[in-house]
């Protein structure tokens, strides 16, 4: 499910308190001489425009366009290592989707609005940061999902740090999010549409040289608990020196089951090396048939879109919105210019473990070239064939970006 719907809540006062200690913060700082760092104002910026082109057999054509300007401001407060940070978005389709509803996508916002991303109070330090307010998450199952034209960003609690060189941990807690489809804070989810109280999630990292580890573990609270694991090692080899990597998911529901019973298992691994400049890797994945479940094993993206962390999602589809089924992928990434152009191919197949034995093909091709360092411009093709209703889908996505010059820290 792309599209969240539901009630939208008004900017909570937390936003207007960070608001004003922003404010108050500027003018203390003028006088804060004994601050022996100068308090500083970090500004940047950026333009975004986006169109989506979907076609399918047997359906409606569906499009969207969408231009977001999106200003982002950081304020060092006279405590040290204390920031005030907000990003306002002025989203605007220019009349680009008048149409009917059922021609125009739903992974994109329908109407303008303005909005505020972030707001937040912040304490950093060179080990450990802790954010309260609206923000972003950067773990794999819930994330910024920034695909498309604005990010998806949760009303939180999170605390981070690093132990040694190697290590880091992360804990926050969700109270709402902003679906990268709203310009309002929503308590649901991918899912559902019922109120829940949000989620809780904490991770474990280690990356050393060629090797890593990532341990997570989410309470999406009246839908499902998840666990989520993926290590990664270096392959001793003659000629090459390819990385190994691994993966397992388990999503079992819990509480009210808002979602309905959710059993998912899902194993994988990928294998991937960089030759002559060029990045290639295969990968699997399998979600194990449970039949009476959520799409019969199949797991489930409660607020990751199609930017979860499996080997095997593509850009229109993947183990996230399908049934139990197993998967492969290959893909190669071509830089060339300087990595200022990259071209990237990708082919998968997805064979259904149920009854019906529903399988689809992929094949995708990304070309993103920066044309500056500040403008860029992405293009993204999808062709999807499957045994489901409707049996085929192409999609496109045209991205133009232009990043706002960053002025000098004040």
């Amino acid at each position: 499910m792309q599209n969240v719907r539901g009630a939208r809540r008004p900017v909570p006062q937390i936003a207007a308190s960070l608001t004003l200690a922003f404010f108050v913060s500027m003018g203390t700082s003028a006088g804060a001489a004994a601050h022996k760092k100068h308090p500083k104002t970090v500004v940047s910026g950026s333009v975004r425009t986006y169109w989506f082109n979907r076609s399918a057999t047997d359906s409606v054509n569906e499009t969207a366009e969408n231009t977001a300007f999106r200003l982002h401001l950081e304020h060092e407060a006279v405590v040290p290592n204390l920031v005030v940070g907000a990003t306002a978005v002025a989203l605007n389709t220019f009349g680009g989707n008048n149409r009917p509803a059922d021609q125009l996508n739903a992974t994109l916002p329908p109407t303008s609005f303005n909005t505020l991303d972030e707001a937040y109070l912040k304490y950093a330090n060179a080990r450990t940061s802790a954010v309260a307010g609206y923000q972003t998450l950067d773990t794999p199952w819930a994330n910024a999902a920034d695909t498309r034209i604005i990010p998806a960003t949760f009303s939180a609690i999170s605390a981070s740090g690093t132990f040694g060189s190697d290590w880091m941990g992360l804990l926050a807690r969700e109270f709402s999010w902003k679906p990268r489809t709203q310009g309002g804070f929503s308590a649901n989810n991918l899912l559902t549409n019922a109120t829940t109280p949000g989620f809780l999630v904490g991770g474990l990292t280690y990356a050393h040289d060629r090797y890593g580890l990532g341990l997570w573990q989410y309470g999406f609270y009246q839908v499902a608990n998840q666990t989520y694991a993926q290590a990664s090692m270096p392959l001793a080899s003659p000629s090459y020196a390819p990385i190994l990597a691994v993966q397992y998911d388990a999503q079992p529901s819990s509480g009210s089951a808002l979602a309905g019973t959710m059993h998912s298992y899902v194993d994988g691994a990928q294998l991937r090396d960089r030759i002559h400049s060029v990045n290639l890797s295969i990968a699997y994945d399998r979600a194990f048939l449970i039949p009476g479940t959520f799409h019969n094993g199949g797991p489930a993206a409660i607020y990751s879109y199609s930017s979860d962390p499996l080997f095997t999602t593509m850009m229109v589809t993947g183990l996230y919105n399908i049934n139990a089924s197993w998967s492969y992928k290959a893909l190669l990434d071509t830089p060339l210019d300087r990595e200022r152009f990259h071209v990237l191919f990708a082919h998968a197949q997805y064979f259904g473990l149920a009854k019906s034995r529903l399988s689809s093909t992929e094949n995708d091709v990304d070309i993103a070239w920066h044309l500056t360092p500040r403008i860029s411009l992405r293009e993204r093709l999808g062709y999807l064939t499957s045994t489901q209703t409707p049996p085929d889908k192409i999609e496109s996505r045209l991205q133009f970006e232009y990043t706002v010059p960053t002025p000098p820290h004040s």
